[in-house]
């Protein structure tokens, strides 16, 4: 099992690297999500924690993508089910919308929000033991299986609400969360 950290006993310290997962970004900076309030509450605050004790926060890509197709998604729900176009296709109907263009600014602001408050990281690829990744694969989905190795080749703390991450034997990272 990974280094399992509750979020509540974990006070962030300026040398601390942190790498937060999409479903952190989530309950910052996506307003329509508007689910666990308390795990929104939590998250926020250690987040908070963090900018005051100034750590630093890296971001990739990936997440930038994660986020913004969840926060996309979830707009999509809400259109389809709020204006009763249940059999709505997401390409054909959604996105040529108002509605899109107006969440896609949502989301292009929050993302320069998350810039704002965070460095980017490349990914470094080519450094990436893929073995691992499909290895773990079995157990957990691509992309977290990929943030794993993110983390562990640079010595990121990775600060997430997922509990599939912990299904992973993987010591060499901290796992910070509420879970």
């Amino acid at each position: 099992m990974s280094n399992v950290i509750d979020i509540k006993s974990y006070t962030p310290k300026s040398s601390d690297l942190f790498f937060l997962d999409n479903n952190v970004w989530m309950f910052l900076f996506c307003p329509i999500g508007n689910y666990s309030k308390a795990q929104q509450k939590v998250y926020s605050s250690f987040f908070h924690s963090i900018i005051s004790a100034r750590a630093t926060i890296f971001v990739n890509s990936l997440i930038l993508s994660e986020f913004s197709n969840s926060f996309l998604r979830m707009d999509f729900e809400q259109w389809k089910n709020n204006n009763k176009f249940y059999g709505a296709s997401y390409k054909k109907d959604y996105i040529p919308s108002q509605q899109y263009k107006n969440t896609v600014a949502a989301v292009t602001a929050a993302i320069n929000n998350i810039l704002s408050l965070s460095e980017k990281r490349p990914d470094d690829f080519h450094t990436i033991d893929i073995n691992s990744i499909c290895n773990n694969f079995q157990t957990i989905d691509f992309n977290d299986c990929y943030l794993i190795e993110f983390c562990k080749n640079n010595t990121l703390k990775l600060v997430t609400d997922d509990k599939d991450f912990q299904k992973v034997l993987n010591p060499s990272i901290s796992i910070i969360t509420s879970n």
